[in-house]
């Protein structure tokens, strides 16, 4: 993703982030935004891209957040 589109597009990212931080479901995330799952997994992957570092654990349910991410 392009810099300056990323930077426009931060806070989207930010509210996925924090919505996933405290619902700790991916699908309780797209509820909640009034989109899809994969939408939801998309924003996530691409912002740890962006920052090099995963934020979730996601071989467990509830999905649990790194200590990077912390």
């Amino acid at each position: 993703m392009k810099k300056n589109l990323f930077s426009s597009l931060l806070p989207q990212y930010i509210q996925v982030f924090l919505l996933a931080y405290d619902l700790h479901s991916f699908t309780r995330v797209a509820e909640t935004l009034g989109i899809t799952q994969p939408a939801v997994s998309k924003k996530i992957a691409e912002l740890e891209n962006e920052l090099g570092f995963d934020l979730f654990v996601r071989n467990s349910r509830p999905i649990a957040v790194t200590p990077e991410a912390r």
